[in-house]
Order: structure tokens, then C-alpha cells, then sequence
């Protein structure tokens, strides 16, 4: 049963990432055509929300290469706070919708760019700004606060927050 459901999953992504690209191109193609339209925000909203989607299905593919032991993760020259923009550019919307403010603060010692998984990045991204709409009052503010680190094992403080404050005092 689990096999039969991988591979229903499996293809039914691959399906569904066929559409998503033709949608991408399409509105890749309005981009360029509408290049001085007053819709162009729209357009490209439309694009990140599509390129998120088109993300989500290839990790629902990445699953199945997880279970067989061969994923790879990608790795490219980005800019982190290109990434948290587009981020919250696709969830402005949202932010209006609820009156929610929100702000990205950057220690000034990460990187410009960073040899990342740009992809999984955003992914990321977007799981928390999401989870941080739901759960921010109307008219409240969300913070995503991005600090660098020079410490061989920062791990530690991110499940022990008490042993953090200690360290701060």
C-alpha cells in the first residue's frame, strides 16, 4: 500500500508540475508582452506564487528520493535578503488583509550571497511567514530576525533557549 501510494504521489507531481510550467511560461510570456502594464505587480506575484507551487511538487517528488536514499539538494549563488523579500512580497496580500506589519532584520555579517539551496530557502521562508500570519492578531507585526554566527556548534542554543539567555548575560 505505502508503494503503490508513492507512486501515485509520484505521478500525480509529475502531472501537476507539467501544468504549473505551462501556467509559469504563460505568465512569463504576459511579463514580457505587458512589460509597461500598471498589472505588472500582479504578474509577478502570480510568477513567485507559481515558481513556490512548482517547488512544492518537486519536493513531493524529492519524497521518493529521500525513501531511496538520492536526494540532492541544489546549491546557486543567492542573495538571502533577495529571498525573505520575495517572501514577503508573495504575502503582502496577507499582511494588508490583516493589518500585520512586518519586517526582516539583517545582521550586517551575513553574506550578500550566500551558496545556498535558494529554493529550499524560500520554502522555508514562506512555511514561516505563513505560520506566523495565522497565528499574528489583526493589526500586530511579524519580525523575522536573521543573525550570523561565527560558533562551531550554534545548534545548542537553538533547543536550549535558557542556556541562550544565560549566555547573553
Amino acid at each position: 500500500a505505502i508503494n503503490a501510494k508513492d507512486k501515485f504521489v509520484s505521478s500525480l507531481s509529475h502531472e501537476v508540475r507539467n501544468v504549473l510550467n505551462s501556467l509559469n511560461g504563460s505568465v512569463n510570456y504576459l511579463m514580457s508582452v505587458l512589460s509597461d502594464s500598471p498589472h505588472l505587480q500582479i504578474l509577478k506575484n502570480a510568477k513567485m506564487g507559481g515558481e513556490i507551487l512548482l517547488n512544492l511538487v518537486s519536493n513531493a517528488l524529492d519524497a521518493a528520493k529521500i525513501k531511496a536514499d538520492k536526494l540532492e539538494l541544489s546549491s546557486d549563488h543567492a542573495n538571502f535578503e533577495d529571498v525573505i523579500k520575495k517572501s514577503f512580497i508573495i504575502n503582502s496580500e496577507n499582511f494588508k488583509s490583516k493589518n500585520i506589519s512586518a519586517k526582516a532584520v539583517i545582521d550586517s555579517r551575513v553574506p550578500k550571497n550566500l551558496w545556498i539551496d535558494s529554493g529550499r530557502l524560500l520554502q522555508i521562508m514562506m512555511n514561516l511567514i505563513s505560520n506566523a500570519l495565522k497565528f499574528t492578531p489583526r493589526g500586530g507585526q511579524i519580525r523575522v530576525d536573521v543573525l550570523w554566527s561565527q560558533e562551531k556548534h550554534p545548534s545548542r542554543y537553538l533547543l536550549d533557549p535558557i542556556a541562550e539567555e544565560a549566555s547573553r548575560e
